[in-house]
């Protein structure tokens, strides 16, 4: 469940994990350039795609997660080792989710450009990107807040069971 109110568990349920975290959404025009060779990930690619989200923990994230919406990626050697997908979608606005980068190839700028094609993707289509981040995760933060996003509002995530 997410929600930017303290969320309360219906009837028959419990919260068994709460996590604070943010929204953001694009306002600003993004003008990085997209360095990389992206590809568009889809069934196939299922399993490398789970295998890396398991990994970095950028969201909850199943084997048919990438069902939810585009997914693109960047290999380095055949090796999946960047994507950025969507999730949520609303009427005139989606949800970019699952932006991870392997522990060995951080700080080469893949999430930046994952996330500057995917924003890029979605704008042509008349479409607004948002974002949910891990409060505490500030270099994220940062780096969106570069990307022309704006902090919306603070969300609790909670695992219901």
């Amino acid at each position: 469940m997410l929600s930017a109110k303290e969320p309360h568990a219906p009837h028959g349920l419990e919260i068994v994990h709460r996590l604070r975290g943010i929204q953001m959404v694009h306002t600003r025009p993004v003008y990085d350039v997209c360095p990389y060779d992206v590809t568009i990930l889809g069934g196939d690619d299922s399993l490398d795609m789970l295998a890396l989200a398991k990994l970095t923990k950028p969201v909850p994230f199943e084997r048919q997660t990438h069902m939810l919406g585009e997914f693109i990626g960047v290999r380095v050697d055949g090796k999946l080792v960047a994507m950025a997908g969507q999730r949520m979608a609303f009427p005139g606005c989606t949800e970019i989710s699952a932006v991870c980068v392997h522990p060995d190839h951080q700080g080469r700028g893949y999430a930046r450009a994952l996330v500057t094609v995917m924003t890029r993707r979605l704008e042509r289509c008349g479409i607004t990107p948002f974002l949910h981040i891990y409060i505490e995760n500030e270099k994220a933060i940062g780096l969106y807040q570069h990307l022309g996003f704006d902090i919306r509002c603070q969300i609790t995530i909670a695992k219901l069971a």
